[in-house]
Formats: structure tokens, sequence, C-alpha cells
């Protein structure tokens, strides 16, 4: 019986191992204490208009590009207050859209932080979040470290129930009439085992197609 016990702990461990591990992001596993994260007041965010908390854990994750790019720290800084700017007084939103973004550095940006409503992906701000990669991945390929970045903040996401274990992912396209987040970063987004292929109702007025 005792025998019997230890070889059902290996079998249960191994089990939790395999699932831990399992890929979350295309092909690659995600390690959260492998993030660096760029708080609001590193990139000097400005105050936002407004705050409202949303009802954790979600079960839907939206992937993005923000068209505009940065290759490096200072200058991903700096995009990070133009892109605040730019939503909060040309688009009229509470704050800079997303949740989080990351760069092609690797380094993962604080947006509105998780647990908050975004202004991402119309229909879903409120049971939503979002990653926006920062640059444009339909003219160009998404590499390891963006799609390394983007794995772990998911894996973030999930430890610190943000997401549920059972979460679906989305290319913002399965919901708007945008090319977002670009035909090379989608196919990562199609392939992970969270992508849904159900259908779900577009958004192609011009006033909600953001």
């Amino acid at each position: 019986m005792a025998h019997l016990l230890v070889v059902l702990l290996v079998v249960v461990s191994t089990l939790a191992l395999t699932q831990g591990a399992s890929p979350i992001f295309g092909s690659l596993t995600g390690r959260c204490s492998d993030i660096e994260i760029v708080s609001r007041s590193e990139w000097h965010a400005k105050k936002p208009k407004k705050v409202v908390k949303m009802r954790l854990p979600v079960k839907k994750l939206f992937i993005h590009h923000t068209v505009s790019t940065c290759r490096t720290k200072s200058k991903c800084l700096r995009r990070m207050r133009n892109m605040q700017y730019y939503h909060m007084h040309t688009r009229g939103f509470w704050d800079v859209a997303y949740n989080f973004l990351v760069g092609i550095d690797g380094r993962a940006y604080e947006g509105r932080g998780w647990g908050y409503w975004g202004a991402h992906t119309h229909g879903h701000n409120r049971d939503a979040v979002a990653i926006s990669a920062i640059g444009n991945f339909q003219k160009k390929k998404p590499n390891l470290a963006v799609r390394q970045a983007i794995a772990n903040l998911i894996d973030c996401a999930l430890k610190q129930g943000v997401l549920a274990a059972d979460f679906k992912m989305y290319g913002h396209r399965d919901v708007a009439c945008k090319a977002c987040p670009g035909k090379y970063l989608y196919k990562y987004v199609k392939a992970s085992s969270h992508y849904s292929s159900v259908k779900m109702p577009k958004w192609c007025h011009k006033k909600w197609n953001y």
C-alpha cells in the first residue's frame, strides 16, 4: 500500500509539472520570474482620468500590436508617454488603452495594469485584458524576445489570478475589421493551445473599430 501511494504521488507530481510547463503562447512556455516589468512611474505616466476595477479572473485575453515601434528601453519609455498622450487627448480614452505592452527589447511596460477596464477591444473592455506588442507585425516577424515576453506576461497573469486557467486567447482582428495584431504575430496567437476559433461578432463601424 505504501509503495502504491508513492507511485501515485510521483504520477501526480509529474502531471503537475507537465501541465505547468505546457506552451501558452505559440510553442513557448512562460515564466513570470523572467520578465522585467517597467512600472508606470518609471515611464512617467500621467494620472488617468478615471479608473474602474474589473472582476477577476477574466476568461479572455486579446493580443494587439501598436504599429509604432521602439528598439531600446529609453525609446520605449518615450513611446509609452507619446502613446498615452495620443490615447487620452486624441482618442478621448481615460488612459493608455492596454493593460500591458511588450517591447522587442523583451521588457513589459505597465499600461493600465491588471484588473482595470481598458480601451483596447470594443465590446470586451469590461471582461477581458489585453497585451499589445510595440511594433508593426503586419510587416515584420516578431523576434523571440517579444514572443517570450508575451508568454512570460501571460504566466504572470495566470499566477496572479488575473486570467482563469481555462482562458481563451484572441487576436484583435477576431473581433474588429483590422489587421491587428499583424499577420506574423497572429500566427503565434493561433498556435497557442488557448486560442479560440469560435467566431464572435466584429465591430467594424469607424466609431468602434479600435
